[in-house]
Order: structure tokens, then sequence, then C-alpha cells
């Protein structure tokens, strides 16, 4: 039986509740500052738009803790911890990772002593385990957005590298995200990281969060997944798709992204075997339709973004393809971008 924390029971419970996504602007709307079209909020203004008339949102949320969420330029407009900041301005600050605009992670100063990287690594501690002193000296927590594979860079850069690290106590096993990652059990967004985090902290000290509750800091993200999930239902052309936040849905994507890695590594080790014996660009082509067994398969050109629009096997050691049971579709995980913009925790 799955063990929760309080904390990772009542982000379920207020998840399961959320906003009513049927009194919101279908379409995109104007944001009043920038002017660009975006829907329910604004990324890069940091604010909601077409908040419907006589709906309380909770955006004067003082949390705990100041939060800094690290974004690459690619991710802000899909990271969860963008939704946290638009909740709690007074409390979160997005920071770019390589200077793409706003804050910039170079020109931020931290302190050792005070300042911690939610990431879970060996050498990394629960709250729990501080000392009331050393938690009485805590001020920031900095949270990173972005793939497992820019993660090492992040972690690594000199404004972060001397920080302690601090994990989540008891991360739920199932995330809410509507996108999907290959890392099993127990990773979850950062919107989801930067609640049971703080959460945590919480706990840990008695303080609370102030103007509102600190679940409220979901509320967009509670906001966006029910949008997606309304789109799945009213959608003729997703009936019976399985809704992206759904487990069913995200262990689809792993499976089809383990079997394109297959494909992709087979592909290029028979390569790199062609090459060794006489380099003929023209044999290797051909070995690759032989391989497949028909024209459409360029080993010239063939790169692993193309691969994507393939129908996608499962290779063999003798490097033979299995056709997917199922077909690849196009659907709202793979717009909003595949395998987890966020960082996982």
């Amino acid at each position: 039986m799955e063990r929760r924390s309080r904390g990772a029971s009542a982000m379920e419970e207020y998840l399961e509740r959320p906003p009513d996504i049927n009194l919101w602007p279908q379409g995109r709307q104007e944001c009043h500052r920038c002017g660009k079209r975006v829907r329910l909020y604004c990324p890069d203004c940091l604010i909601l738009v077409g908040t419907p008339d006589g709906v309380e949102t909770p955006t004067e949320l003082r949390l705990p803790l100041q939060v800094d969420v690290v974004v690459t330029a690619e991710e802000r407009r899909r990271s969860s911890g963008v939704h946290v900041a638009v909740m709690a301005p007074q409390s979160v600050r997005v920071v770019s990772f390589e200077g793409s605009g706003g804050d910039d992670l170079s020109s931020c100063s931290y302190r050792p002593e005070s300042d911690f990287v939610v990431f879970p690594s060996a050498a990394s501690v629960c709250w729990s385990e501080l000392s009331e002193e050393d938690l009485a000296r805590v001020r920031r927590v900095i949270l990173i957005d972005s793939r497992w594979v820019n993660t090492g860079a992040v972690v690594g850069h000199p404004k972060l590298k001397g920080l302690r690290h601090v994990r989540i106590r008891e991360p739920p096993a199932v995330s809410q995200f509507w996108r999907w990652h290959t890392e099993g059990e127990g990773h979850i967004c950062t919107a989801e990281a930067t609640y049971l985090v703080l959460k945590d902290f919480e706990e840990a000290t008695g303080l609370v969060t102030r103007g509102g509750r600190l679940e409220d800091i979901l509320f967009l993200f509670a906001l966006m997944g029910s949008r997606i999930k309304a789109a799945y239902e009213s959608d003729p052309s997703k009936l019976g798709k399985s809704c992206p936040s759904s487990e069913e849905a995200k262990q689809r994507r792993r499976v089809r992204l383990v079997q394109l890695d297959r494909l992709v590594k087979a592909k290029y080790k028979g390569l790199d075997a062609l090459r060794e014996r006489d380099g003929d660009e023209a044999a290797i082509e051909e070995f690759f339709r032989r391989r497949r067994g028909e024209s459409v398969y360029d080993a010239a050109s063939t790169t692993s973004a193309s691969l994507a629009q393939q129908p996608v096997g499962d290779c063999t050691e003798q490097g033979e393809v299995a056709e997917l049971r199922e077909p690849s579709t196009t659907t709202e995980e793979n717009r909003s971008g595949e395998n987890s913009s966020d960082r996982i925790l």
C-alpha cells in the first residue's frame, strides 16, 4: 500500500476538485500587458488572462519561503513552475538559465547558509533532518525546471554548485502532470514539487502561507489540467483516447520513447559498422533500405526527429523491427512538449 504524506494527500484532494474550466474563455485571449494572445495565463507577464467576472483567484499568496524557478528558454512556455509564479508573484521568481530574458541565473546571488536547491541527490536532506537553528536560517529554495538531460548543467552552474540540496520527504508515486517522463514512480513536476517542499517546511517550522492556503499555488496548474481533460472529453477526434495525465497514456508514451531510442541506437550502430568496413555512403543507405524493406528510410538524412514521424518498432539484437501494435497519434501531450518539460523530482 502506498505510503503518502499529509502534503501529498492534501495536494491530491485539491487537484481532484479543480476550478470550473467551463467558466473560463475557451479560446485565446489578449494579455492586457503585452498584447499577446494566450490561453488562461501569460508565461511572460506571469498573470492570469481572461479571468471571468465574479471568479476569485488567489494571486496574492505570500509563501513561507522565497522560491526561484530556474527554467531554460525552450521550456518556459510549458513550465509548470511558471504556473506557481503566476499565483504567488510576491514570493516566486522565474530565473532564466541562459539569459533569455527576465532574471538571469548568472546575476543571482545565493547564500549557502540560507538557500537550498530542491534536488534528490545522495547528499540531500529533508527539512525534518535539520536543526531548529538551521531551519531558522532558511530563506529560499531553488527549483530546476528543465528536462532530465539538462539537469546536470543546471545543478552544476557556478551559482548553484555550493548550495545544499533538500528533497521531498515522501513524494507521491504518481504525478498529476499531463506530460510524461521515463523515470518511473516517485517523480513529479515542478509545480507539485514546489507545493510539497513548502508543505514539508510548514510542518517542520510551523510557518504558514499568508493570503490564502498553500494549496492555492496549484490553482493554475489544476486549471490547466482541467482544460486538457475537458478537451479530451468534448473533442470527437479524441474519443476513446486516454487523457495525457492518465497513467495509461503516460505509459504508452514511455514505451514509444524506449522503442524509438532503441531504433535510433540500432540505426547508428549499423551505420558505424559500415563506415568502418568501407565508408561507402551508398552502401550505408542501401543497408537501411534492406533492413526496413522499403525506400523511405534514407540513412543519409534520417534523424531522430524524422524518425519520430515514422511508425516506431522495438529492435531486437539482430536489428529487426517489430511493428508497434498501437499507431502513433498527435495528441495534446506531444503538442505541448513530450518527455516532460519539468525537472522531475
